[in-house]
Formats: structure tokens, C-alpha cells, sequence
């Protein structure tokens, strides 16, 4: 597996990767994902597997240090394999490397797997956030200190 840096011709590729982890609602429409990738402080990587796409990761560099994971996305038969812990390890040490001192994420409340996820990383849950996504489920906002 190669982690790369995203190219713009990856857009449809990672949208329907995005429609295969999240439900209606938490997934991101086109123009929704469209621009976090364009925005120029932010970063995406893709996770490739013998030229497939098989995950990525948006990370974004904000004002006062803070740093912002966007979306991590793994396909389903990819995951528990590393995929997504070298990906969020690529997007943690660009956010350091930007300044970034505190790393934060927004994750639904009932995917455990994700908590679970975040937490061996050193995430931790400090808020909850009502109604969050577009279908209204709640999500929990988690940060770590790097």
C-alpha cells in the first residue's frame, strides 16, 4: 500500500469512498467534498492498494493552532489493516509540521468502531454536538494535543 498526495482527477474515486463509509446525510455531496480538498489550507492524501484507491484523509491547518481532520474514509474491506492509522499518522505530523498543537475531529455519536479508532490514537471526546450532520444525527467533537 502507497500513501500519495491527492491529485484532482481522485474527486470521483474518493466521493463514491465516501458514499460507501457514511450513510445519506453524514457523507458528503460533491461540492461538499470539492471544496475541503481545494481549500489551500488543507491537505488530502489517498491510500493506494496495487493503483486502487482504497482510502484518504482531509486535513486542515485553522487559525490558532488548531488542526482539523476532516473526513477519514477507509472501504470496509481495507479496514483493520493499518489503512487508516497511516493516513491519520500522515495527516497528525502535516498538521504539526504546520503548527498545529491541538488536533481535533468531529465523529457520530452510535459509530463506535470510529470512537474506538480515535481513542487508540490519543483522541479524546470533550463535547457533543447536536444534530450535526445534514440527517440530524448528533456527533461527538474529540481533540488530541500534539
Amino acid at each position: 500500500m502507497v500513501v500519495r498526495n491527492y491529485q484532482p482527477k481522485d474527486l470521483p474515486e474518493l466521493h463514491k469512498i465516501d458514499r460507501v463509509c457514511f450513510p445519506e446525510g453524514v457523507a458528503y455531496i460533491l461540492r461538499e467534498l470539492r471544496f475541503f480538498v481545494e481549500q489551500k489550507n488543507s491537505i488530502t492524501w489517498v491510500a493506494e492498494d496495487e493503483d486502487r484507491i482504497v482510502g484518504f484523509v482531509i486535513a486542515q491547518i485553522e487559525k490558532r493552532r488548531f488542526g482539523h481532520i476532516i473526513t477519514i474514509d477507509v472501504l470496509p474491506e481495507y479496514r483493520h489493516r493499518g489503512v487508516g492509522s497511516q493516513l491519520l499518522q500522515q495527516a497528525e505530523k502535516w498538521l504539526e509540521n504546520n503548527g498545529a498543537v491541538i488536533v481535533y475531529l468531529e465523529t457520530a455519536m452510535h459509530n463506535k468502531p470510529a470512537i474506538r479508532f480515535y481513542e487508540k490514537h490519543g483522541y479524546r471526546t470533550v463535547e457533543r454536538l447536536t444534530r450535526y450532520y445534514a440527517d440530524g444525527t448528533d456527533a461527538y467533537q474529540m481533540v488530541k494535543s500534539q
